[in-house]
C-alpha cells in the first residue's frame, strides 16, 4: 500500500481482519464501525469513510435477506492496493427472495467489483475496493 494506507493492524503482517456479529440486536452499526477505524488507523479519512459505506450496505443487506451469525471479513492486497470486503450470512430468511436493493447500487458506486455467492446454507456479498496511489 501506498505511504498513506500505513494500519497498525494490517502493517503488523494482519491482511486479513474478521469480525464476528452474532446477534441481530448487537449495535452492530457503531461496533463495526470503531472496528474499522482500528483497523484502518492512519488510512485517509476518504478511504476510510467509503470502506464504511460499503460495509455498513453489506451488512444491511446481509440483516434484511439472512440470519446471524454475520462474519465481516477484510482481505488487504497491498500491491494492488484493492481491499477485499465479504459479509457472509446464514440460511436466508423464509420467504426473502434475494433481489439487488438500492443499498447494493451505493455497493457498485462505491467499488471496482462486487458479487454474491451461496453456498449451502451461507450466502456471502463482497465488494473489491481500489485505492488511488498517493
Amino acid at each position: 500500500m501506498s505511504a498513506g494506507h500505513d494500519s497498525a493492524a494490517f502493517d503488523a503482517g494482519y491482511d486479513t481482519a474478521v469480525l464476528v456479529i452474532r446477534d441481530d440486536r448487537v449495535l452492530w452499526r457503531e461496533t463495526t464501525r470503531l472496528w474499522l477505524r482500528e483497523r484502518m488507523d492512519g488510512w485517509p479519512d476518504h478511504d476510510v469513510l467509503q470502506v464504511e459505506l460499503v460495509v455498513a450496505e453489506l451488512l444491511d443487506n446481509a440483516q434484511g435477506y439472512g440470519l446471524p451469525r454475520y462474519v465481516v471479513e477484510l482481505v488487504l492486497d497491498r500491491h494492488a492496493e484493492i481491499l477485499t470486503i465479504r459479509v457472509r450470512n446464514r440460511a436466508p430468511r423464509s420467504g426473502a427472495g434475494w433481489t439487488q436493493a438500492a443499498g447494493l447500487s451505493i455497493v457498485e458506486a462505491l467499488s471496482e467489483q462486487w458479487g454474491v455467492v451461496s453456498m449451502g446454507n451461507s450466502t456471502t456479498v463482497w465488494a473489491r475496493v481500489r485505492f488511488a496511489a498517493v
